[in-house]
């Protein structure tokens, strides 16, 4: 699979060969969107960023290889080459202050650095200069950038990766994430990779998008077929939708997570795929004639709070073993999902992620997949760790809460 974000003048590194039966000398291309954080399980030991000039380079360490282990765990499957572009998003907030309370106790209320919209044009603002020395540094850094834009809600800032193969992607996530926090730290304004920081617009995703190649060939594209997908390629989809549910966990690993998961604000909700919608699990962009190279498939679950190497994994796992054992893929949607009955939906076979973090652990931890992917060690501690963090959300008493029931009961 090759995630899609490449090395500037550069051919992609090589991998192992395929050893599996169904798909002998595959690579895998990864895309990813909208950087973020991994679990407090700290199996991710992000890279640490040393001091650095305002224009020049930023020097960070590798990431600690615990996380990147997990990933090779799945890398025999398929030789790491490069494919998908990936998108991190962030949201940029005025500096709250370290502990100032309100007169009601509560901390003050983060504020958007700017209120503009989808691919607004800041010529000259903060967020827009911001956004621009990121861009420069990252580049700086051997991390091109193929676009970067001003995303739909407020303050939302969206920064797309080059493609590359899975693992190069998932360190230069880690790496784009200390990149910008550090710079929005040096202009006093706050940068946040929290999926949801406000209830009532769009939250940040970290759209996947991945490949599979045999050499130079697109093993997801086959000429013969109306939609122009081979079938590796469909039943990588239905790898991606049979384990969905149970992989959520990784792919969106807190409880703030599940805040986004909602319908509504353009996040997926319901367990389906599609060419043509945005609100569907998945989508495989539209075939475009002589780009035969450029066929993947979009997963839009995941979001910026993930840890890159664990949800690559998972995906990586979930689409293989639907090739190993030849899943059968359900049709394309071609209506609004949203729109759809729960009967409809059930007729159709069309699931729904998880709703809470909850649900998703209860969900993982009958995953064998899951278990098999990250390791004994890795999966006992994620689920053990986000148990603990489950429960202490589950008995914290929120805003929400005091503001609507202390007044009435």
């Amino acid at each position: 699979i090759r995630h899609h974000r490449g090395r500037p003048g550069g051919r992609a590194g090589a991998g192992r060969r395929v050893r599996r039966r169904g798909h002998r000398g595959l690579q895998h291309r990864h895309g990813k969107r909208h950087a973020g954080f991994p679990g407090p399980d700290h199996l991710h030991a992000p890279a640490v960023a040393a001091p650095a000039q305002r224009r020049g380079p930023h020097l960070l360490r590798r990431a600690h290889p615990a996380g990147r282990a997990v990933h090779r765990r799945s890398a025999p499957r398929v030789e790491a080459q490069p494919g998908a572009p990936g998108q991190p998003g962030v949201h940029l907030l005025r500096r709250p202050g370290a502990r100032i309370l309100l007169p009601a106790g509560r901390r003050e209320t983060p504020e958007p650095l700017d209120t503009y919209g989808y691919y607004d044009q800041l010529s000259s603002h903060p967020a827009s200069d911001l956004r621009r020395d990121t861009v420069l540094n990252l580049a700086e850094m051997g991390i091109p950038v193929k676009y970067s834009h001003h995303e739909g809600a407020p303050s939302q800032h969206e920064i797309d990766l080059q493609y590359t193969d899975a693992l190069t992607m998932a360190d230069n996530v880690m790496t784009a994430r200390m990149v910008i926090k550090e710079l929005a730290q040096q202009q006093g304004v706050y940068a946040s990779f929290m999926p949801k920081p406000f209830s009532t617009s769009n939250g940040s995703g970290m759209h996947t998008h991945q490949s599979l190649f045999r050499g130079n060939s697109n093993a997801f594209y086959d000429p013969d077929d109306d939609l122009h997908l081979s079938v590796i390629g469909k039943r990588f989809i239905a790898g991606l939708l049979r384990h969905a549910p149970e992989i959520t966990l990784v792919t969106n690993q807190w409880v703030n997570s599940y805040k986004r998961l909602v319908p509504g604000y353009e996040a997926p909700v319901h367990v389906s795929w599609t060419m043509s919608s945005r609100l569907d699990l998945i989508r495989v962009p539209s075939y475009k004639a002589g780009y035969e190279t450029s066929l993947r498939v979009e997963y839009r679950a995941p979001d910026p709070a993930c840890n890159p190497y664990l949800a690559f994994s998972a995906l990586l796992a979930a689409g293989l073993k639907g090739i190993e054992d030849e899943y059968p893929v359900p049709s394309p949607i071609t209506s609004d999902v949203a729109s759809m009955s729960a009967e409809e939906r059930t007729a159709r076979g069309i699931g729904r992620l998880p709703t809470s973090m909850g649900e998703a652990i209860t969900l993982a931890e009958n995953s064998e997949l899951l278990r098999e992917t990250l390791g004994d060690f890795v999966y006992e501690t994620l689920i053990r760790n986000k148990k603990q963090e489950w429960e202490q959300y589950r008995s914290t008493v929120t805003d929400y809460e005091i503001s609507r029931y202390l007044p009435l009961l």
